[in-house]
């Protein structure tokens, strides 16, 4: 309630979520923002203005992993500083933020992958989806205090399928700005 409050979101409209990660007692809570809500936030500064997307494809590969072939998707925001729009790209790469996981048969692994089946979304929308991953970086960039600590949805999705704790997912996403 605090963050939503600082942050000025609604979970009513969709725009915040609590998400709880880990394995056994060693659970932890994650606040996980729509791209609505980055939206939202980077509005109310001022000085956003809304950019394009792309995604490229590749030839597909892994069927099961990735049924298109895409390889990345760039997102492009604006803002404004200094009287003149500077604009933000950042791309975000299938590989690296695809919740895929690995096959199993027999209590063991094959070296084979596939989408997480539990993540809907990325199997019906995957350009969407890998998108609105771009942009978050995009926005997160150019407004480094109005987003500092949340990540969105989209992005978590990888997270979740590796069932990571948050403290390992803020570590990670730590190593990315870097």
């Amino acid at each position: 309630i605090h963050t939503c409050r600082a942050v000025r979101l609604d979970p009513l409209r969709k725009q915040i979520y609590a998400f709880v990660f880990g394995k056994d007692k060693d659970r932890r809570m994650t606040v996980v923002t729509s791209i609505g809500g980055y939206r939202a936030i980077a509005e109310r500064t001022g000085n956003y203005r809304p950019g394009r997307t792309e995604t490229v494809l590749g030839e597909p590969v892994d069927p099961l992993a990735n049924p298109l072939g895409i390889s990345h998707a760039t997102a492009t925001v604006f803002k404004f500083v200094h009287g003149e729009w500077h604009e933000i790209t950042e791309t975000a790469y299938w590989s690296e933020f695809a919740p895929i996981k690995e096959i199993w048969a027999d209590d063991k692994p094959t070296g084979k992958f596939r989408l997480d089946p539990k993540k809907d979304n990325w199997r019906r929308m995957p350009r969407v989806m890998i998108e609105k991953c771009a942009e978050a970086k995009a926005l997160r960039r150019g407004w480094p205090d109005d987003f500092d600590g949340l990540y969105s949805e989209d992005e978590m999705d990888r997270a979740h399928t590796l069932d990571l704790t948050a403290t390992e997912l803020a570590a990670e996403a730590d190593a990315e700005t870097k």
